[in-house]
């Protein structure tokens, strides 16, 4: 028969529930004693669980409901919002911040988790207990490093206590709102920040930056229409990040072709971002069903991010071999996620890619990146 503390996994929550009811339970002796004994059973359950193996499903959807509390949770918005006559001050934000962070650690696990580093990205930016003696970054939209977070404004309130939380001057001359702005940039594409940050703006820059005239990059009306106006919770760096891979690519590979061009298709649920690289094909099937290198890191990146497809021509010895469409992140896709053995630290294992294959080529490769609507 297995003991318990081979078939119980630990969650903090459930440690402190123990710790509180066996406190609670001090004029008991006898519900004093089973409590502190189950207490202990759990916390080396905790150890055992290093190195056991949980199973999540792809799921953007997760995200957009994760980075929505800034703007739908009474425990997350007034991190965003200007406090005004709400009563919030900056002791009960203080405060209620173990509540919040619970909620947004339970976000990270289960089946349909949302992506680590999209976790890591806000608590680095909402805690007020940062890693010491540096703390842990955050980014804005373009991954550019940022030590500057709630953390930081603690003992510059308790200097001028009647200056509002968001108008407090940093060291290096900036107020808060301006870090406030650049966060809300990063987890929400909107049309009500700095005109570089609007989606048409944001991806047009990118690109510029990422191909620095190598290739020639033509934008669809759609794309501008569409756009300009779009609207939705991401995380925004995920993307940032997967466009210089993309690009990368694409430069690597301009002796195929040196045209590609951009569009932009709005569906019932998310907006088709699609990079077309004309002349361009696929030569190595394996690789792209088992993804190593830059192709499993963007995957990594941008799972439960947005998904994913790459559809191209391929060509074994300079033959046409029609096309395939690799599925590289979608419905289907899965994480097997945990803590390492030895190190302690997480790991991610995602499933192997789907491919299907079409007798007809279609002139070069398509990337596809679909961002789901809030």
């Amino acid at each position: 028969m297995k003991k318990d503390t081979d078939t119980i996994s630990l969650t903090p929550d459930q440690m402190e529930f123990f710790s509180f009811m066996a406190v609670e339970s001090t004029p008991y002796p006898d519900w004093r004693e089973r409590f502190q004994e189950r207490k202990n059973a759990l916390k080396l359950s905790r150890r055992n669980a290093i190195g056991q193996k949980q199973v999540g499903r792809h799921s953007p959807r997760a995200m957009i409901r994760f980075l929505s509390l800034f703007s739908k949770d009474e425990d997350f918005k007034w991190y965003t919002h200007r406090w005004d006559q709400s009563g919030v001050t900056l002791e009960t934000l203080m405060q209620g911040q173990k509540a919040a962070e619970k909620k947004l650690k339970r976000m990270t696990y289960g089946e349909a988790p949302i992506n680590f580093m999209t976790y890591n990205h806000v608590w680095n930016f909402i805690t007020f207990q940062p890693k010491q003696p540096k703390p842990y970054p955050w980014c804005d939209n373009k991954g550019t490093d940022i030590y500057v977070g709630w953390y930081s404004i603690p003992s510059l309130h308790e200097d001028s206590p009647n200056i509002p939380v968001e108008d407090c001057i940093l060291p290096d001359g900036h107020i808060f709102i301006d870090y406030i702005r650049l966060f809300k940039g990063s987890i929400e594409f909107r049309t009500d920040l700095r005109m570089e940050d609007r989606f048409s703006k944001f991806i047009r820059n990118a690109i510029k930056t990422f191909t620095k005239g190598a290739v020639n990059v033509e934008f669809t009306a759609d794309f501008k229409r569409i756009g300009y106006d779009l609207s939705t919770y991401c995380d925004i760096p995920a993307i940032y990040s997967s466009l210089h891979t993309i690009f990368d690519w694409i430069v690597k590979f301009k002796t195929n072709g040196s045209e590609v061009l951009v569009d932009l298709v709005s569906k019932d649920d998310r907006y088709d971002l699609i990079i077309f690289h004309k002349d361009s094909y696929f030569y190595d099937i394996k690789k792209l069903n088992q993804p190593s290198g830059d192709f499993a890191e963007l995957r990594k990146r941008l799972f439960s991010v947005c998904n994913f497809t790459m559809e191209g021509d391929l060509k074994k010895e300079g033959i046409s071999c029609g096309s395939v469409k690799v599925y590289g992140l979608d419905e289907n896709t899965t994480d097997t996620y945990g803590l390492d053995k030895t190190s302690g630290r997480r790991f991610d294992n995602l499933s192997p890619c789907e491919i299907t294959q079409n007798p007809d080529p279609i002139g070069g490769v398509r990337y596809t990146l679909g961002i789901y609507k809030s």
